[in-house]
């Protein structure tokens, strides 16, 4: 009773689950996958991947700047018009397609010079795991920032949260509170706190974009913040340990 199957305007095939299922849960449950529902033309997921501009549709351009507010990429995500599938590429300024970033090109920290100005004056700032959510929290009025996937924490990041008071919202699953844990042991002994809130009402792999889109607001996230404990040395020994 909690799966609906339908046809799309958009894509043959539409699956929902109301409880949380996501579509890949769904056909692994049904020993099925997205070619068997959609027919052999079909391209495959590494197809995709491979040439996202060929097998899907440029759906954002995300500019990351350094610390002298000099644009230094842009990563474009893609995504598939039938299959749920998304992808992100970094390309250097001025680059439509290509291999990607060149080697001497470090990776920044998204928004950075906003979230520079935060830290310096000791505001709140929030880390997630991707750009779309960081354009989620700025339009209720917060500062936010990502390192983009859930793998891409670097220590020097730290550096740039320096003074900050540093809330992480991680994806509901294992890679985000991974990236949830290294943060926070990063961030230790250069942010002014740090505190890891992990929202509920969430489905597996849901971000705070999800969780705003179930009609959660910006106070009911504040509030959490405030009751949320801050990291402490017994927790960062935790995490060292695992």
């Amino acid at each position: 009773p909690s799966l609906s199957v339908s046809r799309g305007n958009s894509q043959p095939v539409v699956l929902h689950c109301h409880a949380g299922c996501t579509d890949e849960e769904i056909l692994s449950a049904l020993d099925l996958s997205w070619p068997d529902l959609l027919g052999d033309d079909a391209p495959s997921k590494s197809d995709f991947e491979r040439a996202p501009w060929d097998h899907g549709e440029e759906v954002e351009a995300y500019e990351y700047y350094d610390r002298d507010e000099v644009h230094v990429y842009t990563v474009k995500r893609y995504e598939h018009p039938e299959m749920p599938w998304k992808t992100f590429r970094p390309y250097e300024p001025g680059v439509e397609y290509g291999p990607g970033l060149d080697d001497d090109t470090e990776r920044e920290l998204y928004r950075l010079p906003s979230v520079l100005e935060a830290a310096d004056e000791g505001g709140v700032v929030f880390v997630v795991e991707g750009e779309k959510d960081v354009h989620a929290l700025e339009e209720r009025g917060f500062t936010a920032t990502t390192s983009g996937a859930a793998d891409s924490w670097k220590d020097r990041f730290s550096e740039d949260l320096a003074g900050a008071k540093v809330v992480i919202l991680p994806d509901n699953d294992d890679p985000g509170r991974e990236l949830a844990e290294e943060a926070a042991r990063s961030l230790y002994t250069e942010a002014d706190w740090t505190r890891i809130v992990e929202l509920e009402d969430l489905p597996h792999g849901g971000d705070v974009s999800d969780w705003f889109a179930r009609g959660h607001d910006r106070e009911e996230l504040a509030e959490i913040v405030d009751n949320t404990p801050d990291v402490d040395a017994s927790d960062v020994e935790a995490f060292v340990e695992e």
